[in-house]
């Protein structure tokens, strides 16, 4: 009867022991999926990252190739009213109409200017 006992305690902690070897197994297989995921979200986030830092150089980019393009053109007509003044040898009167026509094409260009700076400030800088 004694040993009957021990034998039933035996087998009872044998079953025990399988027991939580399977459930030492199945968590382990958890916690590698787990890490396994972990690491592929890690991935995914470095990539969309990189992504977010091309896309910011390429955003500076444009808006300093947009700025160089505003002086050149700037420039450009500084040196066309020089050539047009100069060529024609423009009195002091036609210089002034001269100047007030591009004051007022400037004074356009600044508006449209302006109106194109809010458009790329709404579309890239308030992203």
């Amino acid at each position: 009867s004694k040993t009957e006992k021990i034998r039933f305690d035996y087998e009872n902690l044998n079953d025990d022991s399988n027991h939580h070897r399977r459930q030492i197994s199945y968590y382990q297989l958890l916690k590698s999926s787990i890490l396994d995921e972990v690491t592929r979200q890690r991935d995914i986030h470095q990539r969309i990252q990189l992504e977010v830092d091309d896309l910011k150089i390429q955003k500076q980019l444009s808006i300093q190739a947009y700025e160089a393009d505003t002086q050149a053109i700037e420039i450009q007509n500084d040196n066309i009213l020089y050539d047009l003044r100069t060529h024609f040898r423009l009195d002091g009167n036609e210089k002034n109409i001269l100047t007030q026509m591009l004051n007022e094409i400037r004074e356009e260009y600044k508006i449209k200017d302006n109106e194109m700076r809010e458009e790329l400030h709404r579309k890239y800088l308030y992203e």
